[in-house]
């Protein structure tokens, strides 16, 4: 938790990829206005990742007549069992600044 005064450049490595999600959100951003504004016949390369077009395909709650349904029970587990993974490795590696108020903690989680 040291800090310096002194500011470091940004790595090349984040630079590329900042410029990569900044590309996606100006490539999202000019598909969705052209798929607003064009009239006539619309090219279908150019509303791929139009959001007025895909929205309503990533938030429908509709089902089809072949779908599994305990296959999204078992997504549904995975992705919370994942978050808490990622959420308890974090915690793990965390170095231990106050170990007494650590056990504190820890004694009153497991009276409860």
């Amino acid at each position: 938790m040291c800090q310096s005064s002194q500011k470091e450049p940004l790595p090349t490595s984040t630079i590329i990829v900042s410029g990569i999600f900044a590309g996606i959100v100006l490539l999202v951003a000019v598909s969705t206005g052209y798929d607003c504004y064009a009239l006539g016949e619309k090219n279908r390369w150019m509303v791929a990742f139009s959001l007025r077009k895909n929205w309503t395909t990533l938030v429908t709650i509709k089902r089809s007549s072949d779908d599994i349904e305990a296959i999204h029970g078992i997504r549904f587990l995975n992705a919370f069992l994942l978050v808490l993974a990622h959420k308890s490795m974090a915690m793990f590696f965390t170095p231990y600044m106050n170990r007494t108020e650590m056990i504190e903690v820890k004694c009153l989680v497991c009276e409860v």
